[in-house]
């Protein structure tokens, strides 16, 4: 069906996200015609205030396939990426988005509330034990506060922000999207390791490189 959407004289415009493989068939067919499309595909992009956007990517939660969730880091760079991210995953603020007002105390600013539910949280947790088991190193896991959810809440459906540094390649995690505020971080030497890294997604899922 994808084909005949494509290559029908009646739609004008084109918008493809997804993986490079169907998206360069899409570009290859489309060479020789006027149609103006736009493909998402392992986007690379340049960022004035890294620390902004590293932030911002906690919107929701990171359940949105806009959001970075594995970083690729020059070795040299790895200390000053640290510096940056670590103080930005203490600083987040998660909990219960509709917190009653007590005396007067405006509702809490929040970075993200709960997850879509439980389920997706159990998911997150299988691959976070599944990772550290085979080898992953940790780097922060975050904990929900008292203070920013109501007294005998439920809280199943509330995780906070980790992350994990050298996902071993035999871990579901290294091969999948966690759709959730689970970080990954791969250290790289060379050019070619950060085009290895990217291409084993497929285009799956977020990638933010750090190379000079």
């Amino acid at each position: 069906m994808s084909e005949a959407l494509v290559r029908n004289e009646h739609v004008d415009c084109l918008a493809f996200v997804g993986g490079k493989t169907n998206g360069g068939v899409i570009a290859s067919s489309l060479y020789d015609d006027k149609k103006r499309y736009m493909l998402e595909m392992e986007g690379v992009n340049a960022w004035a205030n890294l620390a902004l956007q590293l932030r911002k990517g906690f919107d929701y939660g990171k359940q949105r396939c806009t959001a970075y969730v594995r970083y690729v880091v020059q070795r040299e760079l790895f200390p000053q990426f640290l510096e940056m991210y670590l103080p930005i995953l203490r600083s987040l603020r998660f909990g219960s988005p509709v917190m009653v007002e007590m005396e007067n105390d405006p509702l809490p600013e929040l970075d993200f509330g709960p997850l879509i539910n439980s389920k997706k949280v159990e998911e997150l947790r299988v691959l976070y034990v599944d990772a550290l088991s085979k080898g992953a190193i940790s780097l922060f896991e975050g904990t929900v506060q008292e203070s920013m959810i109501f007294p005998g809440q439920d809280i199943s459906a509330y995780v906070g922000p980790a992350a994990l540094l050298n996902i071993p390649r035999n871990s579901k995690l290294y091969h999948s999207e966690p759709f959730g505020p689970l970080d990954t971080i791969v250290v790289v030497d060379h050019l070619e390791e950060l085009i290895s890294e990217m291409n084993i997604s497929n285009g799956w899922f977020g990638f933010f490189h750090c190379l000079r």
